[in-house]
């Protein structure tokens, strides 16, 4: 439901990853309805593939924001409720869209969004590669948005797990980048130029950060299932510019 198989140019066959976006995985709710819409979106269609700041994924699919007709493929999916915000750094330039779009299909309770009680696709899946072992994470909207905390003044980006890590007291929801950035918060992790003194001083930050929490690597595992530079955000989110 969030990935697409194209013939490029040159004749090739690549699939592509929307960049952006997270879809029920199969047999959770609205599956079906999520590769359906894709399927009839992109069938005979000329589409224009603009590659992210990261190209390719961990498993080596192509990263891409793919339009039809001048339209976010990325942005159908979330209009109809047939996917949620996922930002992973550093592709993050169509943050905003984003969330614009993903706004509709809450608003109107749509796809995903009129299920109750869903489970995140990605807990499913990493529980399901694990037999079932992880902890289940519900679906919720604003784990989906970007949300700041106000004790760390770090801007997490949408879909990272660490948002419900939160006090809900603690917690500040923007619609854009720029709204965040306004308010006095850094987003986190190492996209944002805020950090850059930061991955300088990282030997330094880490013996400070282990002396304050001696635990901070017990659950470095959990960290990493979480997603994509969530240990980077978990870490530096507890360090302050100089």
């Amino acid at each position: 439901g969030d990935s697409i198989y194209v013939r490029l140019a040159n004749g090739k066959q690549e699939e592509v990853r929307l960049i952006g976006i997270d879809a029920p995985e199969k047999s959770m709710p609205h599956a079906n309805d999520a590769r359906t819409f894709l399927r009839k979106s992109i069938v005979g269609k000329q589409l224009r593939i603009t590659p992210g700041t990261e190209a390719k994924d961990q498993f080596g699919r192509r990263l891409g924001w793919i339009e039809i007709d001048g339209k976010s493929l990325s942005a159908m999916m979330l209009e109809q409720g047939f996917a949620a915000v996922y930002v992973i750094p550093p592709n993050v330039e169509w943050t905003d869209a984003l969330l614009a779009a993903q706004r509709k299909a809450y608003e109107a309770r749509r796809g995903i969004w009129g299920v109750r009680e869903m489970e995140e696709p990605r807990s499913f899946r990493f529980r399901k590669r694990n037999e079932g072992r992880g902890e289940t994470h519900l679906l919720s909207h604003e784990n989906h948005m970007l949300v700041g905390d106000v004790f760390t003044r770090a801007a997490h980006w949408p879909g990272c797990l660490h948002i419900g890590d939160i006090a809900a007291a603690d917690r500040r929801v923007f619609d854009t980048v720029e709204d965040a950035r306004a308010k006095g918060f850094r987003m986190a992790g190492p996209v944002d130029p805020a950090y850059e003194p930061l991955a300088q001083r990282m030997p330094e930050l880490l013996e400070q950060v282990l002396a304050a929490e001696p635990d901070f690597y017990a659950d470095v595992d959990n960290l990493l299932t979480k997603g994509p530079n969530c240990f980077s955000c978990h870490f530096l989110a507890r360090a302050k510019p100089s």
